[in-house]
């Protein structure tokens, strides 16, 4: 076999080893970085939650002060 042939067949060895495996780690990146996206969605909401219950208590608070302060 000539040197060239050679050297043809390891790169498209190479390549039919390389092009799968880039697909399959960037699959796995894609599906990391989309698991990240909704965690802090999850975490963003809550924290959004969170506060609308303690202005909400909050505001209860004040509400009875005030209805005991007029009683």
């Amino acid at each position: 076999m000539q040197p060239e042939s050679i050297a043809a067949l390891a790169a498209s060895a190479a390549a039919v080893l390389g092009v799968p495996t880039a697909l399959l780690v960037g699959y796995r990146q894609a599906r990391a970085a989309r698991h990240a996206a909704e965690l802090t969605a999850r975490a963003a909401h809550d924290q959004v939650r969170r506060q609308a219950r303690r202005d909400a208590a909050v505001e209860f608070i004040i509400a009875v002060e005030k209805a005991r302060k007029a009683a």
